[in-house]
C-alpha cells in the first residue's frame, strides 16, 4: 500500500514539472510563425496560458488559451470569439498541432511581448503574404 502510494505522488510530481517545463518552454514568448494558407501570424503566449493573436487583416488581437497535450507533445489554442477563414469554422473549440510541425512554423520567437500584443491593440494590420515577415523577425529575434 505504501509503495503504491509513493509511486502514485511521484506521478504527480513528474506530471507537475512536465507542466512547468512546458510554461517555460512557451510561456511569456512571442512567436512568429508563417504558412502559405494564413499567411504571417504572431501570438504572445503568456505564462498564464493566455494567447493573444496578431492575425492577418485584423485590425485588433485575438484572444485565447494555450495548453499542451499528450504529455507535451501537441500544443493546443482556443479562441473563442474568432472565426478561421481558412477552416470556415468559428472558434470556441480547441485546436491542436503536434508540438514539431508547430515549431517548423515558426521563424522567430522572443522572450515577453515586444509588439504589445496583451493590451489587445496591434501596432498595424497584417498583410495575409509573407511580405512583413522580414520586418517582424527582426523585432522578435
Amino acid at each position: 500500500m505504501k509503495l503504491c502510494l509513493l509511486i502514485l505522488v511521484f506521478s504527480l510530481l513528474l506530471a507537475g514539472c512536465q507542466t512547468s517545463n512546458e510554461t517555460i518552454e512557451f510561456g511569456n514568448k512571442t512567436v512568429v510563425a508563417f504558412d502559405e494558407e494564413h499567411g504571417v501570424q504572431v501570438a504572445y503566449m503568456s505564462q498564464n496560458r493566455r494567447s493573444y493573436l496578431w492575425y492577418p487583416g485584423n485590425d485588433q488581437v485575438t484572444r485565447g488559451k494555450w495548453e499542451t497535450r499528450k504529455i507535451g507533445s501537441e500544443i493546443c489554442f482556443k479562441y473563442p470569439n474568432a472565426y478561421n477563414p481558412v477552416t470556415k469554422k468559428s472558434g470556441g473549440f480547441w485546436s491542436c498541432l503536434v508540438r514539431s510541425a508547430f515549431k517548423r512554423k515558426l521563424h522567430a520567437s522572443c522572450v515577453g511581448d515586444p509588439f504589445g500584443l496583451e493590451s489587445g491593440k496591434i501596432p498595424f494590420v497584417l498583410e495575409k503574404g509573407r511580405v512583413q515577415l522580414g520586418q517582424l523577425k527582426k523585432t522578435c529575434s
